[in-house]
């Protein structure tokens, strides 16, 4: 059989099974695709195989999970002008942190990042900024005042997403 007609033959399975295993139709059309390509560079190798069809499917599968673990690392490294703090678990009121946090002195950035994103307790946020714990929940305070939020908002279930 040529690689065209393994091809046409073979892809909606392949999809369909990234499908399934993944329950992205993204990933297992992204998946799918990569593994048809190297089966197209090896064709030789891979049509003398006894299920050549099953090593494109393993290697189908290989690529979803490389591709998992790069939208990982993507993610973990992601610009945090692409995150929003919601500010009251009642309210619907959304702030964009890129433009928002760029508004703040460099401290109040530190501290609200800190704090907020970072999930570190007041004593936490004073040891890193090498200041007293009086001081970060002045400059939390003043920060989230320049920020536009309630000076009435429980500062501590502030959180992000």
């Amino acid at each position: 059989m040529n690689f065209e007609d393994f091809f046409r033959q073979h892809f909606e399975e392949v999809r369909r099974v990234m499908f399934v295993a993944f329950s992205d139709v993204d990933l297992a059309e992204d998946s799918t695709q990569e593994a048809f390509m190297r089966a197209y560079r090896r064709w030789r190798e891979v049509e003398a195989m006894d299920r050549p069809i099953g090593w494109v499917i393993v290697v189908a599968h290989n690529a979803a999970q490389d591709l998992l673990r790069r939208r990982k690392r993507e993610q973990r490294h992601a610009d945090p002008a692409n995150q929003t703090l919601d500010f009251s678990e009642h309210s619907d009121d959304r702030i964009d942190v890129a433009s928002r946090l760029s508004t703040l002195a460099e401290r109040q950035r530190m501290a609200v990042v800190l704090h907020y994103l970072g999930d570190l307790s007041i004593d936490d946020v004073s040891q890193a900024m090498g200041c007293a714990p009086g001081t970060v929940k002045a400059t939390l305070h003043a920060a989230l005042g320049r920020l536009g939020v309630s000076s009435t908002a429980d500062v501590d279930e502030l959180e992000y997403e």
